[in-house]
């Protein structure tokens, strides 16, 4: 249990619950400068390597106690004891990665040679391309939200991150975390990000597509926990982070997000603790 009422229990004591929004809304673009190639001595020769979208390279940089920090790599190191190479891009894809070669992958493990562990966060991009791209296939409140049985999209989705855990362990690492996404914030009147974008795609797509996206977000979820079983689990060195079900079910009850998808600092805190829990 990660969460009680609007106070977070997390493994380093109970949290506040709040962050402002002037420490999450420091510019958007800092957080390239947290992640790799843009700071590469930060970034190289590190034991461990986390490869994901936006919300693993920081999303929106946030301040805390003075010091600029991007995304949970911070707490995640100072957890684990251990630092991590950032090789997070924002909008990566996971198709892209196995129609590409893995290139990314590779230039992750070049640069990082004496890498043990790698942290996979990977998917919810695809998913929200997909559905921006395809309005017509998304889940719709009228039908309960209901998703597609003959879709194949998170199948899909869940078969290429497969096949990255895959590509990773053939080259050397036999020590991977496999993430799923938090659930997205709801679209409230603060959540400002969510309401730009509707103004730039159009209002009906994306308005329907975060109505229904927790559900798409669980469904993944269970398909990722079920694939890292049958690739053997903890035993065979990989473990599942259920970042879906170690956020509240309803987001909106705490202030965890500088936005509807990207967190504030006590969202990231709370994201790295589910990482070391799945895997300390």
């Amino acid at each position: 249990m990660y969460f009680l009422a609007c106070g977070l229990i997390l493994l380093s004591g109970q949290l506040s619950c709040t962050c402002s929004q002037d420490e999450c809304f420091t510019q958007k673009e800092a957080f390239a400068n947290c992640v790799y190639p843009n700071n590469p001595q930060e970034n190289t020769n590190k034991k461990y390597v986390l490869l994901g979208p936006s919300s693993a390279a920081g999303g929106w940089c946030y301040e805390k106690d003075g010091v600029q920090k991007c995304g949970f790599v911070q707490r995640l190191e100072e957890l684990t004891g251990e630092q991590v190479a950032n090789f997070s891009l924002a909008a990566l894809t996971v198709s892209d990665q196995v129609e590409n070669g893995y290139v990314w992958l590779d230039e992750s493990l070049a640069n990082n040679p004496d890498a043990e562990r790698v942290y996979l966060i990977m998917g919810g991009v695809d998913l929200i391309h997909h559905a921006l791209d395809h309005p017509e296939e998304a889940p719709r409140p009228s039908t309960g939200c209901q998703i597609d049985p003959e879709a194949t999209l998170l199948t899909d989705t869940v078969d290429n991150v497969r096949l990255l855990i895959l590509h990773y362990m053939e080259n050397g690492i036999q020590d991977i975390v496999v993430g799923s996404f938090p659930p997205v914030e709801e679209l409230a009147d603060h959540s400002f990000s969510c309401k730009q974008g509707v103004e730039n795609k159009g209002a009906d797509p994306l308005w329907r597509i975060n109505e229904c996206f927790n559900e798409v977000l669980e469904e993944f979820s269970f398909l990722l926990f079920a694939m890292v079983q049958d690739l053997g689990g903890a035993a065979a060195g990989i473990h599942f982070a259920d970042h879906f079900h170690g956020f509240p079910a309803n987001p909106s009850e705490c202030s965890l997000f500088c936005d509807c998808g990207h967190l504030n600092c006590t969202g990231h805190d709370l994201m790295a603790e589910i990482f070391y829990s799945a895997r300390p």
